[in-house]
């Protein structure tokens, strides 16, 4: 698939390499988690760019998926009001803590329910709708504090 980039199309250099095909030429490369778990060492041996593929989502969590996109900004923005209330902060550094509080789930609590096979399908619909979401949220956070 064609990219944009700096104004004009330009060609994917990215393949994805399907856990069962040989192997492709060199390049960047994007695996999937399992591969990346079998043979790290070897992929961070070829000096390529490399790239993880997380899962393939789907929608069948959204309503979970829009809980944790909800609920995830609004109990960060708390904390950050809780939090104001002992630590007194300026109000640049208040501000800043309130946007940090309004950001969406991080990749990082996918990757975690992955590796301990914790309904990894579930939180990866929780990071992604959050992420959607945060289109929306974190414009309007920014509107509160400047």
């Amino acid at each position: 698939m064609p990219l944009l980039k700096d104004g004009k199309l330009t060609d994917d250099p990215w393949v994805y390499w399907v856990d069962d095909s040989p192997k492709p030429n060199p390049g960047p490369l994007i695996v999937s988690l399992k591969r990346w778990q079998g043979e790290r060492e070897a992929l961070l041996g070829r000096g390529q760019p490399l790239g993880i593929r997380l899962t393939n989502i789907e929608f069948d969590d959204w309503k979970v998926g829009l809980a944790g996109a909800i609920l995830c900004p609004v109990s960060g923005i708390l904390m950050a009001l809780v939090a104001q209330f002992f630590l007194h902060l300026p109000p640049e550094q208040f501000a800043v803590l309130v946007v940090f509080g309004a950001l969406p789930p991080a990749v990082l609590n996918y990757m975690v329910a992955e590796q301990y096979q914790q309904d990894p399908k579930r939180v990866a619909s929780i990071v992604l709708i959050g992420n959607l979401m945060a289109l929306v949220s974190i414009p309007i956070t920014l509107s509160f504090v400047l």
